[in-house]
């Protein structure tokens, strides 16, 4: 009768520890989702922000290129 009893308690504690690991499942997806996310948008706000400097990269080696030519042009005047 012990050796049943011992047996029930052990396979009771299981299912509550069983029971109790799925139920955190939802926040431990959500926790996740949110970090994702968050991951995420960095990246996106780094990738906005190298675009936006490439971009002015490109504007001065314009105006830098206009400026020598300018100047080249009026040395050969």
């Amino acid at each position: 009768m012990k050796f049943g009893f011992s047996k029930w308690c052990r396979a009771k504690r299981r299912q509550q520890t069983d029971a109790a690991w799925l139920g955190s499942s939802g926040q431990l997806t959500f926790e996740f989702l949110v970090a994702i996310i968050f991951i995420i948008l960095i990246f996106v706000y780094g990738m906005m922000l190298f675009e936006t400097k490439n971009n002015q990269n490109f504007v001065y080696n314009y105006q830098w290129n206009a400026q020598l030519m300018a100047d080249r042009l009026a040395k050969n005047i």
